[in-house]
């Protein structure tokens, strides 16, 4: 990276540390950042039951207990611990990914008087509603994760010259596209035969979670013998283990819970697939291109961006069951397929989506709004 800028003091706030996306982006944006000789603050509701530890030694983090769901005093809260710690401890910049973290910053920066960055990681009909108007009397520069996401925002009424798009970025250097670890197949009792199919997301309805497993009778009918593997959690999981149970295939998912090893997991996947029904731009998605899986996924927000149809993996309508069984088993049944999409998926990861440009973009933005300021 060797970016030669001023060090920064920055202040990272999000709503908890859990195995998902924005934690991800979050520990490698704040690890990086300390590496580089940055000073980083980190301000979260501290791990859940399903959390891995994520953060560098070095890194300050503040836990509270609860940044939350959107109440008036979770924000106030947070808001109370973000004011104290940006005076405390001189911080040029606060930098938010979740729009509840957004509204505390914006309302210590009343009083601290310090800059506020925010990126956009979550799809507009995913949880609480993205207005670009609403985001432009709150931060003082934002970060979208895809294109769709910034005209989204300026469609709204953020300011275009006030919004950035600075895609996702992967450490590649951790993932090979070697041969599958069958120690690791043989140890979460997987059979030899069985191909993997594997989906890497939080437990949730905008992950498209139901209509995976509601493909599975399908995939089987044509004799496709598979091991649908869900990495994550989420409040819904014993819904989704039911669904699964109730359709007579509970032998043939398994659902694993949040991990740490998510490159040693993907090295078993013959097939990664998350059928969203709405996603801004997905790390898992990207991890899974960066190992050289054909991936599967939805038409939806700025999924396009990355896996491009036929070329870099295979895109289906969202809540269309029959369409993605189809879809996999085409790469089940198609080998050349399956390896041409996988190496292509590898191939873009590296052009597009590397940590090393996220990194230096973001940082260069976070210099940009602290000399203005």
């Amino acid at each position: 990276m060797n970016f030669t800028g001023k060090n920064i003091r920055i202040l990272i706030a999000t709503n908890r540390l859990t195995f998902y996306g924005v934690t991800r982006y979050v520990k490698l944006l704040a690890n990086a950042l300390v590496e580089e000789g940055n000073e980083v603050f980190v301000v979260s509701a501290g791990y859940s039951s399903s959390s891995v530890k994520v953060l560098h030694e070095k890194i300050n983090q503040r836990l509270i207990s609860s940044i939350p769901e959107n109440s008036r005093s979770g924000i106030a809260k947070t808001a109370e611990a973000i004011e104290e710690i940006c005076l405390s401890q001189k911080i040029d910049l606060v930098h938010c990914n979740t729009p509840t973290s957004l509204k505390a910053a914006a309302i210590a920066r009343s009083r601290t008087k310090v800059p506020v960055v925010f990126t956009v990681h979550s799809e507009p009909m995913c949880g609480i509603p993205i207005v670009g108007l609403e985001i432009d009397k709150l931060a003082d520069k934002v970060i979208a994760v895809s294109e769709f996401i910034k005209q989204h925002l300026i469609k709204t009424g953020l300011i275009s010259n006030k919004v950035k798009l600075i895609y996702l970025g992967i450490d590649t250097n951790k993932f090979n596209e070697g041969l599958k670890d069958l120690n690791v197949k043989k140890s979460l009792g997987i059979k030899k035969a069985e191909r993997v199919v594997m989906c890497v997301s939080s437990l949730d309805p905008s992950k498209g979670i139901r209509y995976l497993i509601q493909a599975v009778p399908e995939i089987l009918e044509r004799g496709n013998n598979i091991k649908v593997v869900f990495v994550g959690d989420g409040g819904h999981r014993v819904e989704y283990e039911g669904l699964a149970k109730n359709l007579g295939i509970k032998n043939k998912v398994l659902f694993l819970g949040a991990k740490d090893n998510v490159e040693e997991l993907l090295s078993i996947a013959d097939i990664f697939c998350l059928p969203s029904v709405s996603e801004a731009l997905s790390f898992s998605i990207l991890e899974a291109m960066a190992e050289g899986k054909p991936v599967i996924a939805t038409n939806v927000g700025g999924i396009p961006e990355a896996v491009v149809d036929k070329v870099t993996g295979l895109l289906v309508p969202p809540r269309n069951v029959r369409e993605l069984a189809l879809a996999i088993n085409s790469l089940l049944e198609d080998s050349n397929l399956s390896k041409r999409l996988g190496s292509n998926a590898k191939k873009r990861v590296g052009e597009h989506f590397k940590f090393d440009r996220m990194f230096n973009e973001t940082l260069n933005t976070f210099h940009e709004v602290t000399e203005k300021q």
